[in-house]
């Protein structure tokens, strides 16, 4: 395995959940981290317990224009981004019928759009790294029919993060 050691690795919905316990991982095998997330005093709270170097950024990854201006605006030692963790994301297991719109598109922009956006724009600086990569937290590509019938909406956007 290559050594993470000094890698930046930039996480997006990393104030809880998988976005936390992936910061914590790659910060026992010495990457340096950029946080982000909406929940700005969690990531505080967590980058304060990393023994890594951690830079902390507010993100709302819907919103194409502050992903460029965040990424953009990283100290020039921060920008050769090594990884790409998607992990922001919108947990909905609801039904079809049971699923606002208003719910569907949030799904869809966060999960789908949200790391589609965190993508693009990140794989120029991706392209510094002698090894980058991008990981989406998403399920792996096989089908099973009881996700798309009992949580139609959220299935599709992890699957269409997959697709990614």
């Amino acid at each position: 395995m290559t050594s993470l050691k000094d890698k930046i690795v930039f996480i997006t919905g990393a104030s809880a959940g998988f976005g936390q316990s992936t910061a914590e991982r790659f910060a026992r095998e010495g990457a340096r981290l950029i946080l982000a997330a909406r929940r700005e005093e969690k990531l505080h709270q967590l980058a304060e317990r990393l023994e890594v170097p951690c830079l902390v950024r507010w993100l709302d990854v819907r919103d194409r224009d502050e992903v460029n201006s965040m990424v953009a605006g990283l100290p020039v030692e921060w920008q050769a981004i090594d990884i790409l963790v998607n992990n922001a994301g919108v947990l909905s297991l609801s039904g079809t019928l049971e699923t606002e719109i208003k719910r569907f598109d949030l799904m869809m922009d966060i999960n789908l759009r949200g790391a589609f956006i965190s993508s693009k724009i990140c794989i120029p600086y991706l392209k510094k790294s002698k090894n980058p990569h991008i990981l989406n937290i998403s399920p792996p590509l096989h089908i099973e029919a009881k996700w798309f019938s009992n949580y139609l909406a959220y299935t599709i956007s992890k699957y269409g993060m997959s697709e990614c």
